[in-house]
């Protein structure tokens, strides 16, 4: 999986506390550990609502990994061992 690029929707609902920091803990960790391999697209729930439905999407912040391999989720707590454990980095700190 090293060679296949990421593609996450990180939903959102407005630009919240919980928000903000999944986005940039996603991106520091894009930026950090994935350069070049990680395309992110941050979905508002109330500008895309459609998205949110096709996805199943039922509360925010929610991670999606939609490639490579199967769809992966998190939501709520998106922190960063759970974002490591969605891109399968989890020994990245060790």
């Amino acid at each position: 999986m090293e060679d296949s690029k990421f593609l996450l929707f990180l939903f959102i609902s407005g630009m919240s506390e919980r928000s903000t920091q999944a986005i940039e803990m996603l991106h520091s960790i894009c930026d950090n550990h994935l350069a070049g391999k990680c395309d992110i697209k941050i979905i508002d729930i109330g500008v895309s609502a459609q998205l949110a439905i096709t996805h199943d999407i039922i509360a925010t912040p929610t991670l999606l990994r939609v490639s490579p391999g199967d769809k992966k989720k998190i939501t709520g707590d998106v922190s960063l061992e759970k974002i490591l454990n969605i891109l399968d980095l989890k020994n990245i700190n060790d």
